[in-house]
């Protein structure tokens, strides 16, 4: 017996197979996407804010890990130097944000 309008079977496998393959194909798009949010480009003479917009400084100096990677960035926040992890560190509309409060900042 066939049922009408889902044709002999091997159509619906078909069908089935390619709606997995798309979404295997969005699954892998969204973790680009999350990656690239995670690694934003940090360079020196960005400007870095706090989440609630309040700009904390440009980016002078970028500490390197072993591997090469940004492992921190050094700031002048109010007449002194301070280091902020590149982990805290965000793409925002124009520079970095990072996730430390004003609060974290001063204990830095």
């Amino acid at each position: 017996m066939q049922l009408i309008g889902l044709g002999n079977g091997h159509e619906f496998g078909q069908h089935r197979l390619a709606l997995g393959a798309q979404m295997q194909f969005a699954a892998l798009s969204l973790s680009t996407i999350a990656v690239a949010q995670e690694a934003p480009a940090i360079k020196a003479r960005t400007m870095v804010k706090t989440t609630d917009g309040a700009r904390i400084g440009l980016i002078d100096r970028i500490i390197k890990n072993a591997d090469g990677t940004p492992g921190s960035v050094q700031i002048i926040y109010k007449g002194r130097f301070v280091s902020i992890p590149a982990s805290t560190l965000i793409s925002g509309d124009k520079g970095l944000v990072t996730s430390l409060t004003t609060d974290n900042l001063k204990k830095l």
